[in-house]
């Protein structure tokens, strides 16, 4: 998982509605199509999609992605789909092979020219985001690995560097500020 991803799903765990409709809206509109292909139905692409959404907001605190954010998302969409034909047998439109649903799913594994480009940008941020944060004063680097990188709390962090949790916050803050900019000047318009 990337670093964006890593960092919005933290935000989303911390139950950030900026976030989660950062990702809804940057996301909503691939799935539609991606779910409307499988359904065959626009209008119940549409409630599968919102149903993914709200299952996520509603499993944020627990939720575990190990891959992308991106391809959870797809995942979910597909297996919601899945179970959307399976409870609605009768209607027409769900007169689909699953060989054909799966072989669209391994379709979208292959990576396409989008995916590099993709990948190629989200390295370059990475690496922005490494830069800035190696250059970040001493005391402040080390906090924020602490915390965002190693999982630490605050407690912990001042606990392990006697500090306080208000010098902990203050330098969390200090690089979150530094941060913010690049991954800003990232995210489209």
């Amino acid at each position: 998982m990337n670093n964006i991803d890593k960092y919005l799903l933290y935000k989303l765990k911390k139950s950030d509605i900026r976030a989660f409709d950062s990702l809804f809206k940057t996301n909503f509109s691939g799935l539609h199509r991606f779910a409307t292909d499988i359904l065959k139905s626009s209008v119940a692409a549409e409630e599968v999609v919102q149903d993914v959404f709200l299952k996520l907001w509603m499993k944020r605190t627990s939720i575990i992605i190990k891959s992308s954010l991106k391809a959870y998302l797809y995942r979910m969409v597909y297996n919601t789909s899945l179970n959307y034909l399976r409870d609605n047998q009768n209607a027409v439109h769900n007169q689909i092979a699953f060989d054909d649903i799966q072989s669209r799913v391994d379709l979208l594994n292959i990576q396409s020219e989008e995916n590099i480009f993709e990948n190629l940008l989200s390295a370059e941020i990475e690496q922005e985001l490494k830069t800035t944060i190696d250059e970040l004063p001493p005391g402040c680097k080390e906090v924020f690995i602490l915390c965002r990188m190693d999982g630490m709390s605050y407690k912990e962090v001042a606990t392990h560097l006697n500090l306080s949790v208000s010098t902990v916050k203050t330098q969390i803050s200090r690089a979150i500020k530094k941060l913010i900019p690049i991954v800003q000047k990232h995210l489209p318009d």
